[in-house]
């Protein structure tokens, strides 16, 4: 038996995520690392980091990036963007760098891709830069050979479930659908303006549009409420490509990921594991209803069918490459399984202010437990 990872077979995914600061990157739980590492390009928004540092878990990308700034002596720093470009993706050049987006036209498989992440703070002083952006894509568009542009970031803009594929000029396919659904039905002035930009550039909001987020999942929750503000938006020349979109259910920073995924897939085998089979007496009769009739011409096929059933009656124990954190204990299991559960619940809910209040009270016990534990391991050790 192998482990697989889903790929993209001739296009590729990407993955933004405001981050909160970049020491959650190496706070990740290993199974939330893989979910990141899986993607072919990664933006990190409001890092908080105001020098170039060498990042050890990303040995296997190249990274651009912007740097956060720091106005006082007091405080953090804000802002910051790094991109990480896996070194089989050719990075043709940074066609744009700035406080708030990095734009890199890029070369994956023969075809060139213009790729930007973009993070704009809330303040109302910055809503005009959504018209800055606008004038970046305009020149991006004159300037540059292609017109396969995707564009993630998080733009703090509410746009409900505004933008229909008919504002600009096209209908729905298999693919994507007409209208928007979405669980933040508010769209704020930024929103308005953001939605300006998308009809003015024929370009598509993904969010609650295409296969894996046709609800339009909330993307920010904190005290205040939650919103959808982070968004994956492209050109309508990928109209005809399966695109799809996922608000992925890492919960370490106020925001959640959203992955873009284009172009078809095929499994990518990563390393090999030997199952185990394991006897459950429960699963008995299943078993045997499974195995009573099997044929087999040779060995190799018999042993295929034997561990194919044993499979479905749930008699193998799969292994995968987990890296064992020996301070993540039951307790920890336990708190981490409460904060999945609220989360889903809340999704569910559509974000009720109470179901609100109670993840994010779990989310703030669960990651105090599990700091403190790992403090208290290292000290001991």
């Amino acid at each position: 038996m192998e482990s697989h990872a889903t790929i993209t077979k001739d296009k590729f995914k990407l993955v933004y995520w405001n981050i909160g600061g970049i020491l959650t990157l190496h706070r990740l739980e290993q199974e939330h690392l893989k979910i990141l590492l899986i993607n072919e390009i990664i933006g990190l928004g409001e890092t908080w980091q105001t020098a170039n540092i060498e990042i050890h878990l990303m040995h296997s990308y190249n990274k651009v990036e912007v740097n956060a700034t720091k106005t006082s002596n007091k405080g953090r720093a804000s802002g910051g963007i790094i991109v990480f470009v896996r070194k089989n993706i050719t990075i043709e050049e940074t066609i744009a760098k700035t406080n708030n987006w990095i734009f890199l036209l890029i070369n994956k498989d023969c075809c060139q891709y213009i790729v930007g992440f973009v993070y704009i703070q809330p303040d109302k002083d910055n809503d005009r830069l959504i018209w800055d952006l606008n004038d970046e894509i305009t020149r991006i568009r004159l300037v540059y050979n292609t017109n396969n542009i995707i564009i993630l970031g998080d733009f703090n803009a509410r746009t409900g479930e505004e933008s229909t594929l008919e504002d600009i000029g096209m209908r729905s396919n298999m693919f994507f659908s007409n209208k928007r659904t979405s669980q933040d039905k508010q769209c704020n002035r930024r929103g308005v303006k953001l939605l300006q930009v998308v009809q003015e550039q024929l370009m598509i909001i993904l969010n609650g549009r295409v296969n894996g987020d046709q609800a339009g999942q909330i993307t920010f929750v904190n005290h205040m409420g939650a919103s959808l503000i982070d968004m994956g938006i492209i050109s309508k020349e990928l109209y005809d490509f399966k695109v799809t979109l996922k608000v992925l259910e890492i919960a370490e920073s106020g925001h959640f990921p959203i992955q873009i995924c284009i172009g078809e897939y095929e499994q990518l085998k990563l390393q090999k594991h030997e199952p185990l089979l394991k006897w459950k007496e429960d699963n008995r009769m299943q078993y045997k209803e499974l195995t009573e009739n099997l044929s087999a011409s040779n060995y190799d096929e018999l042993r295929n069918l034997i561990w194919c059933s044993a499979d479905k009656a749930n008699m193998v124990r799969k292994l995968g490459t987990r890296i064992v954190k020996p301070w993540f204990d039951t307790e920890c299991y336990k708190h981490r399984k409460d904060l999945l559960r609220q989360l889903k619940l809340c999704k569910k809910s559509g974000w009720k202010p109470d179901d609100r209040i109670i993840y994010l009270q779990t989310k703030k016990v669960y990651k105090a437990l599990r700091d403190k534990k790992k403090l208290n391991y290292w000290e001991i050790n």
